[in-house]
């Protein structure tokens, strides 16, 4: 105490014809004097007791956060009860939970025992907490395979994926509540959020589930690869074959085109095509006398084309008798 007051008049530096210091001393040491004192003193008072909950942890895991603390009104001497207050030296109170699936809450009511047993240099009066609620699970573990949405990569005009799809790990494992991972469906999909892709992709993707600050992944991320190639549109002329039409000594038949115009996309440094790598023919079957018109059908071109469209898939014709 002695020290204490030292320090007290070394800040002040009191002088002996200061009053008012003196008055601001003999006030702080009796403040100091008075909140020791009281501190000796019994009062009662609520407290935020912290509580841990004891369960296999290895079997089982918790669905959210567990509650940290249960509120309880305590007696017993100052002192012990402002080291309670502020966290000194605090055990928490364990609460023992052996069933649990089947436990969903504790009211308060039920643990005056285990509080009591638990809690040294205070004494329990009564709990103000109604009631704990907690959500425990079956912990699980589960793989699951792996596929990208290829449908949904967003591409440049006139590029497309021109090699198969490839995963660094065709597989993830998932750990976490059995309730959460029975409702992820299997395969889980991937998907690339990239827009505009025009050169070749290989980057790593995060694996998305639900509520996955809970489920835990191995591995987290994989590294999604393909190559890319670019498009360049063509057309041509190709004429309509008239062989085949099953016509009669006594039949003619006249075109009204005796071509049509291909369009189609090919690989940029892909082969030159001409008219003897397409067919074109009538369909005979197809003939409407009412305009006149048959269905001309593509029947040859070459792989590796895309996109490919006929400027019309109908042609005007005109079936004569030979004289």
């Amino acid at each position: 105490m002695k020290k204490i007051l030292s320090e007290i008049r070394s800040l002040f530096k009191l002088n002996r014809g200061s009053s008012l210091s003196t008055i601001i001393l003999c006030a702080v040491a009796a403040t100091i004097f008075w909140f020791f004192n009281a501190l000796n003193k019994n009062y009662s008072t609520n407290l935020k007791y912290p509580v841990k909950f004891v369960y296999d942890t290895e079997n089982y895991l918790s669905i959210g956060n567990l509650p940290e603390s249960i509120l309880i009104n305590v007696s017993g001497v100052g002192w012990n009860l402002l080291r309670k207050s502020i966290g000194v030296k605090v055990t928490p109170i364990s609460i023992v939970i052996e069933n649990p699936l089947e436990v969903k809450k504790i009211p308060g009511i039920t643990l005056p025992g285990t509080i009591t047993d638990q809690i040294t240099d205070i004494e329990l009066n009564y709990i103000l907490t109604d009631t704990l609620f907690i959500h425990l699970d079956k912990r699980v573990t589960k793989s699951f395979s792996l596929k990208v949405d290829s449908l949904s990569i967003n591409l440049n005009e006139n590029y497309i994926i021109n090699s198969p799809i490839s995963l660094s790990e065709d597989s993830v494992t998932l750990t976490g509540p059995n309730s959460f991972i029975s409702e992820i469906p299997n395969p889980i999909t991937l998907s690339i959020s990239e827009k505009n892709l025009d050169d070749n992709f290989s980057e790593e993707v995060q694996i998305s589930v639900p509520n996955y600050s809970i489920i835990k992944r191995n591995p987290p991320t994989v590294t999604i690869s393909f190559t890319l190639a670019e498009l360049i549109e063509e057309s041509i002329q190709v004429p309509i074959n008239r062989s085949g039409l099953g016509l009669t000594l006594k039949q003619s038949i006249e075109l009204q085109d005796s071509t049509t115009t291909i369009r189609y996309k090919k690989l940029k440094n892909g082969p030159v095509f001409s008219i003897n790598d397409f067919d074109l023919i009538l369909l005979p079957s197809s003939y409407q006398k009412s305009d006149s018109t048959a269905l001309i059908s593509l029947i040859k071109y070459p792989e590796n084309l895309y996109y490919l469209q006929i400027d019309s898939s109908r042609i005007s014709l005109n079936l004569k008798m030979k004289k």
